[in-house]
């Protein structure tokens, strides 16, 4: 009898610590060829290694820390962020908004792509032709962002998108000069 009163203890005073202490999620791997995925995804608080390949779509919300898509992949992000990102075949990722990258690889064999919806605001080159930093603030919040691009050539793969109401008034402005000339 006191060993099952022993027992019942334990196993009280283990229910009890999980319930004040809950197990933290440790980070995963994923490895994604075919489909639709937003993140982060429910039941995981980060995804260590995430690698895409085919007509593999993602949506960003959340982290990753290092992330690698090839073939096909697109990725659109809204917030969150990640420490790398690498680009390979034809993959294109497109950032709306964005929170920590600390470096950006394009292969340079690649013809991947990078649009950012913002404002340039400079590029100070470092290392291989197309590599180095490059700073420009996001249109959805008008915050600054830095990031390092990585892989020679590496500047020639981005694309800064404008709002629309700087596309409208850049073509009024050249509408403006094009009359004038006549």
């Amino acid at each position: 009898m006191k060993v099952m009163f022993k027992l019942e203890k334990i196993i009280a005073v283990i229910i009890l610590s999980l319930a004040l202490f809950p197990i933290q999620l440790k980070a995963v791997d994923f490895t994604w060829t075919e489909g639709h995925y937003d993140l982060p995804l429910p039941d995981y608080t980060s995804i260590n290694i995430l690698n895409t390949y085919n007509d593999v779509t993602v949506s960003m919300y959340g982290g990753v820390y290092k992330f690698s898509m090839y073939n096909d992949s697109e990725l659109t992000t809204y917030g969150g962020g990640m420490t790398y990102l690498n680009l390979y075949d034809n993959a294109t990722a497109s950032f709306f908004g964005f929170g920590p990258l600390y470096e950006l690889y394009i292969d340079p064999a690649s013809t991947a792509q990078v649009k950012l919806y913002a404002t340039f605001t400079k590029f100070e080159p470092y290392g291989l032709d197309g590599e180095g930093t490059l700073y420009v603030r996001w249109l959805s919040n008008n915050y600054s962002f830095q990031f390092g691009l990585v892989g020679e050539g590496a500047y020639d793969h981005v694309q800064i998108v404008p709002e629309p109401a700087t596309l409208v008034l850049l073509a009024l402005g050249s509408l403006t000069i094009l009359r004038r000339r006549k």
